[in-house]
């Protein structure tokens, strides 16, 4: 817990530039973290 794995997934799928949707098998307690991480790392620019 809190060693940036979210993070690191989300680096990952960022350089890989994906046009398709990405799917992230995860426990549901983790969702609302997913989600903050997500809107935090992943902003458009």
């Amino acid at each position: 817990m809190g060693l940036g794995k979210t993070v690191q997934t989300l680096a990952y799928i960022a350089s890989e530039k994906q046009s398709s949707p990405v799917l992230v098998v995860a426990p549901l307690v983790t969702l609302t973290n997913w989600q903050r991480e997500i809107e935090r790392f992943m902003k458009k620019e």
